[in-house]
Parts: C-alpha cells; structure tokens; sequence
C-alpha cells in the first residue's frame, strides 16, 4: 500500500506509519467493537462448555441405571472337547512329479495289494492325539 491509497492519513514528513504505529492507531479507533467480539465470543465458549458438562452428566447417570448383565457360569461356556488320541484312516496324498519311497509302496502292497498309482503316496492308517491308541492293520 502506498500513502496514496492508505484510508490513514500520512504523517507531515510524508513517510508511511509503521505497522505497529498502524496496529495502534486501529486498536484506538474500534476498541469498542474489538472488546464485543471478544466478550461474545468468551460467552460462547463458556455455553458450550456448560452443555458439553451437563451432557457428560446424563450419559453417566445412563451408564448407572443401565443393568449389567452376568457373564455366563463357566458350565454354559461351550468347550472343545479334550484330543485324546483317535484313529485315523488310510489315505491316498498327491505328491506332484515326486515319487512314493519304497517303505509307503510297501505299505501299500500289505494293506490294499496291487502297486500305489502314479504320483501319491500312501498314509497308512495311524492314531493322532496321542500314543497309546493301537490301529489294528
């Protein structure tokens, strides 16, 4: 802004004010309306903080009335069952372009008889769980 377009009038030497001096000179010409703001907007925030107060009062008052409900007795909890040892069957496993060992084509040999198909292997029938279970083959 030069001195030409200022709505402040210049000083005598014709130098401009500085910003501070203008700063000034503006906080004396609307002090008034500077002060109203600023009480407005004081009350404002203390209204919003009052609401948001009150606000937190109810929502725990409805946080006290409301009924809790027990946590189920240990008995209604469903369990998994305890893994003993179990059998488990026989089964045919694709091996891709590997070949069976000898110890699984001879298993399969004793068990069903004829020779394992190309690309498997055989899982003989066995207990998982645990030790003590027996499979009869």
């Amino acid at each position: 802004m030069n001195a030409s377009t200022s709505s402040e009038p210049t000083p005598e030497d014709g130098a401009p004010t500085s910003f501070a001096k203008a700063a000034k000179n503006l906080l004396k010409k609307h002090k008034t309306k500077i002060l109203a703001v600023g009480a407005m907007s004081l009350a404002v925030v203390g209204v919003v903080a009052s609401l948001a107060e009150e606000q937190d009062a109810e929502d725990l008052k409805d946080t006290e009335d409301f009924e809790q409900f027990p946590e189920p007795p240990a008995a209604e909890v469903p369990k998994r069952a305890a893994s003993g040892p179990h059998p488990v069957k026989a089964s045919l496993v694709d091996i891709g372009d590997r070949r069976a060992s000898a110890r699984a084509q001879e298993n399969y040999r004793r068990d069903v008889g004829g020779e394992l198909p190309p690309r498997k292997t055989y899982r003989p029938p066995h207990a998982r769980g645990g030790s003590s279970l027996k499979t009869s083959a």
